[in-house]
């Protein structure tokens, strides 16, 4: 069954934002009369956004009408926290790797086929955003997307394949599984002007402590800079030590062979 999408004239996200806010307050329990009046909304607009978050599991009605939160936002908190912690771990790393480096290292994680810039950190540590944070690429498209495809099973790349036949109209199989084995063998993806003309970027990935790919670091600069000598000597292997050191700080003990 199809849900219903929920109109933005019923939930704006100025409203979505006021009705979480009021499940997070310490009160015994909230009701449509609550809602309509921190909303400032008649009491059936304020049961049509109600009725549309009960539909989506985000909220729960009780016996006596009174309103809580649902169990989607276990996993939704569940999520953040996880980015969060990610973000928090890796802002040392990012701001390392681009003073040591002179350009601009980001933390991205693969979202559905997509990848997500998420955090950034450039040499001097300015307060301002990276131009890419919170920017989405098709993951393919990206070193990032395609370090982390490099270490997935082939069933799972000829899945997604097969399931987004029109985005990957004109892909061969053995030519991208053939780049996806050299990727994994390097440790690090390397790419020349797909993200912008004139720019490189180099990626690797990051393993939690039961050894899942999570995210990826990516170092971005101008291409006249990011020589490929300069990439094979300098930047690759520093940024694969970042990786690790990522990877250890998310719990994840290298093994040892013996």
């Amino acid at each position: 069954m199809q849900r219903k999408s929920i109109r933005c004239g019923d939930a704006s996200m100025e409203n979505l934002i006021a009705v979480l806010e009021l499940f997070a307050e310490d009160s015994p329990g909230v009701t449509l009369a609550n809602v309509s009046a921190r909303l400032g909304m008649v009491q059936t607009r304020a049961s049509r956004l109600l009725a549309s978050l009960q539909e989506r599991g985000i909220v729960e009605v009780g016996d006596q009408g009174e309103y809580s939160l649902g169990v989607v936002t276990v996993g939704l908190a569940k999520r953040l926290l996880d980015r969060v912690s990610i973000i928090g771990h890796a802002r040392p790393v990012l701001e390392e790797l681009a003073g040591k480096h002179g350009e601009t290292v980001y933390l991205t994680v693969l979202r559905d086929d997509e990848v997500i810039f998420l955090d950034g950190a450039e040499k001097g540590g300015s307060d301002k955003s990276p131009p890419l944070v919170g920017k989405r690429f098709p993951a393919l498209a990206t070193t990032p997307g395609k370090v982390i495809r490099s270490l997935q099973s082939r069933d799972l790349l000829e899945r997604i394949v097969r399931g987004r036949r029109r985005s990957f109209a004109g892909v061969e199989m053995e030519s991208l599984c053939a780049e996806l084995d050299s990727i994994r063998r390097r440790g690090v993806a390397v790419d020349v002007g797909t993200l912008n003309d004139g720019v490189s970027s180099v990626a690797a990935a990051v393993r939690d402590y039961a050894g899942k790919v999570v995210c990826a670091l990516t170092v971005l600069g101008p291409t006249v800079r990011m020589l490929a000598g300069r990439i094979e000597e300098e930047i690759a292997p520093s940024l694969m030590a970042g990786a690790e050191l990522l990877s250890a700080k998310l719990g994840r003990v290298k093994s040892v062979e013996v």
